[in-house]
């Protein structure tokens, strides 16, 4: 983004850029808190999470999803 500035990036580019930017961080935090979710085995959290990743389209890694997907349905 540095870079952007110094070459004059347009404004709204940056802008953009900068909303990706924060999305991506959003998205990293709430596989953290899944995959904290599995290692603490509770599978109320978990399926907390897995709900507010669908409701708000979070992206989050496909091998992970799946593998939390095959975890819950495992669990009792």
């Amino acid at each position: 983004m540095d870079q952007a500035v110094e070459n004059k990036v347009r404004e709204e580019f940056i802008e953009q850029g900068m909303k990706k930017m924060a999305w991506l961080k959003y998205c990293k935090e709430i596989e953290g808190q899944l995959q904290q979710a599995v290692t603490e085995k509770i599978k109320d959290n978990i399926l907390a999470v897995l709900e507010m990743i669908e409701r708000e389209g979070i992206f989050i890694e496909p091998k992970i999803l799946q593998d939390t997907k095959n975890f819950v349905a495992k669990m009792k």
